[in-house]
């Protein structure tokens, strides 16, 4: 009885011991309140350089926009810092890169222990317990499951890297972009506002001249429904202009009417009209840089990962440990256990993740003809747009503002027709967004290319180009 009274405190620990094991994870109730006073507050230098450093995942192959520009939204460093800093998919990307670097700290571990008391006889008097202790050996070695399982974790932190890096270089292209087309959405509106004020000042002379009975009900009216077009088309590139400044506020991040998005960026917009085209030394250059390709080289590495971790499922699974019995005496032995697995239970898994291989293989194999594909496309569009500002673009443009020009200047010495000046208006209006079309589409073009070529084309000589 003294043995059997000894014994119930032990049972009644290992009973309890699991529960020293459980989590107890701290709650954290979203705040509403916080989450608005935090967006509200993007973009000025001090919340940036804050965000810029809880966005830090350590290095990368993508270099950190200069410190002495990303204050200033005039440069492309301000625009990759809102990228990097809070660009929605960027942000979704890092979160899952810093997830799966605190699963790899658990990926690999042994099978849990397994502890087996039995009581032959609970709340009797049978004074014989047994114990158990039964270890992972396999897990315990960093072989087989375990083994597979963390490399296959390395594998997903290292694709998780890629990821980010891809979205962030796709990210800080999608903002130049749409900073492109604001800049153009922009220079519409100026270039309408400008032919309509022209047109507005022979207004005043048109209802004169047709009060006295000098231009006929008819002409005047055409005249004035086609400055009436002009304000038509001023209030669609205004709408135009909002999108623009939406789209743009999304992809940085920035709250809406931020102070930045109003900035006029007709400044810059004219700097891809003769810039060089980016280049890079040869294509096994571009594999190991592009973004796109280095996450397809990994996704491939990931797929052979899988299957050695399908295959190291096959592996017996073996437990040993000590075993206590508790009597009249205690006694020490050993237990050893073996689990063999069925074939049927990896065999599927196995052929199917050499499937998954085969796709990985193929789908770099597609990435890259994508790529060439994109490049050449690119080129060309680049090359047309360019020709077409430097060659039917201009010559229709000049054609039409002298034509404009000329007819202003004859109507107000009463030596052209009413319908003339109309006609040439009209003429001028058509004509006088086609350089910015062009622009837009050079500088899109020109995007295209480097996104095409990746990161390691943004070593080029670049020409400014004053318009």
């Amino acid at each position: 009885m003294q043995q059997r009274t000894w014994t119930r405190p032990a049972r009644v620990a290992l009973i309890l011991l699991p529960l020293a094991a459980c989590a107890n994870p701290a709650h954290a109730p979203l705040d509403l309140t916080s989450s608005e006073v935090a967006w509200l507050e993007r973009g000025d230098a001090r919340t940036l350089e804050h965000a810029l450093e809880l966005a830090d995942v350590g290095t990368t192959s993508l270099p950190m926009p200069d410190a002495s520009e990303r204050q200033d939204p005039r440069h492309d460093a301000y625009w990759d810092a809102c990228a990097l800093a809070w660009n929605p998919d960027v942000r979704v990307a890092r979160n899952e890169l810093l997830a799966l670097r605190e699963e790899r700290r658990s990926a690999g571990a042994p099978l849990p222990t397994t502890v087996r008391v039995v009581d032959h006889e609970f709340g009797g008097d049978a004074d014989l317990v047994e114990s158990l202790v039964a270890f992972d050996l396999i897990g315990l070695l960093g072989l087989g499951p375990s083994g597979a399982a963390a490399e296959l974790a390395d594998v997903r932190v290292v694709r998780a890297l890629a990821q980010y890096e891809e979205q962030l270089w796709t990210s800080r292209l999608d903002i130049e972009r749409a900073r492109v087309r604001l800049a153009a959405a922009q220079a519409r509106v100026a270039g309408i506002d400008a032919l309509h004020a022209e047109a507005e000042r022979e207004l005043v002379r048109i209802g004169i001249l047709e009060r006295n009975g000098r231009e006929s009900a008819a002409d005047a009216e055409a005249a004035r429904g086609r400055i009436d077009a002009l304000a038509r088309q001023h209030s669609e590139r205004s709408e135009a202009v909002a999108l623009a400044e939406r789209d743009l506020a999304r992809l940085a991040g920035l709250p809406p009417q931020h102070e930045v998005l109003a900035l006029s960026q007709n400044d810059w917009l004219g700097r891809y009209l003769q810039r060089n085209v980016p280049s890079i030394a040869d294509g096994a250059r571009r594999v190991d840089t592009h973004p796109r390709l280095r996450r397809a080289r990994i996704d491939f590495a990931l797929a052979e990962a899988q299957i050695r971790d399908v295959a190291a499922s096959a592996w017996p699974g073996i437990q040993l440990g000590p075993h206590l019995s508790f009597n009249s005496t205690t006694n020490i032995g050993g237990m050893l256990g073996l689990s063999l697995p069925w074939p049927s239970s990896w065999k599927g898994r196995l052929a199917a993740a050499e499937a998954r291989r085969e796709g990985a293989r193929e789908a770099f194999e597609d990435t890259w003809l994508d790529l060439e594909l994109s490049d050449q496309l690119a080129l060309r569009r680049l090359e047309l747009a360019r020709d077409r500002s430097h060659g039917a673009t201009r010559a229709v443009d000049e054609a039409t503002r002298h034509a404009w020009e000329s007819a202003r200047a004859r109507y107000r010495l009463q030596r052209l027709p009413l319908m003339e000046w109309s006609d040439a208006l009209t003429g001028r209006a058509s004509a006088v967004l086609q350089p910015i079309d062009d622009l837009e589409s050079i500088a899109l073009a020109w995007i295209d290319v480097l996104d095409a070529r990746g990161p390691a084309a943004l070593e080029f000589e670049a020409v400014e180009v004053t318009l």
